[in-house]
């Protein structure tokens, strides 16, 4: 018996994996309308998300998390309402990582990247037409020109003084100094040194005779 069980195990978790592998190929993240993600969505605008199986949308309940950014980010669950549609609102940009999730397996998954608004400049509409409202596109920067400086009185227009440089050559001047007189060497008196080592010898002989007697 406990052998028939150590067998069943493996076929389970088998059988477990084809399930998870036959929903993460029929289960799908669209946009709202059921097409294609967006290449990037806008901070702070609230973002819409479709989970769709075998082409038809899921019911209410599926968990989908989304993470801003990507890798690292903090994760926000969010359950599909009744037509299998999730929201969330982005606070800053980056790559939004959105997975959709059965049980706790990852069956589908997708990114879009988070990026501000291009700011525009809204009107009011008018004209003949008597039309709504909308934004013009980004103002295009207005180029001043400015007048070029007048020559002063005297001088050619269209020329260009030209200052020549002068090269300053710097001489440089001899100083001399005298050189110290050098002092004559003191002398001792001559023949001292000699007087000194005999004198020396004298008396350590006359030391080494009085001992002999």
């Amino acid at each position: 018996m406990n052998r028939i069980h150590k067998l069943a195990i493996p076929v389970l978790l088998l059988m477990c994996v084809s399930l998870s592998g036959a929903s993460a190929q029929s289960i799908a993240i669209k946009a709202e309308g059921g097409g294609d993600l967006p290449g990037s969505i806008y901070v702070g605008e609230t973002f819409t998300v479709l989970i769709t199986e075998d082409g038809s949308h899921v019911g209410a309940g599926t968990n989908v998390i989304f993470t801003l950014p990507q890798v690292g980010g903090t994760h926000i669950y969010v359950l599909t309402d009744d037509n299998g549609r999730a929201r969330y609102k982005p606070p800053r940009t980056g790559t939004l990582g959105i997975k959709a999730m059965g049980g706790i397996v990852t069956v589908a998954e997708a990114t879009v990247d988070v990026a501000y608004r291009p700011k525009t400049t809204p009107y009011t509409g008018g004209g003949g037409g008597g039309g709504g409202g909308g934004y013009y596109p980004p103002a295009t920067p207005t180029v001043i020109a400015t007048a070029a400086p007048t020559a002063p009185p005297g001088a050619t227009p269209g020329v260009t003084p030209v200052v020549t440089p002068v090269k300053v050559v710097k001489t440089p001047v001899e100083v001399k100094t005298s050189a110290p007189t050098p002092k004559p060497p003191k002398k001792g008196i001559p023949g001292f040194t000699s007087v000194f080592a005999i004198a020396g010898l004298l008396a350590a002989l006359y030391l080494v005779l009085r001992r002999r007697e």
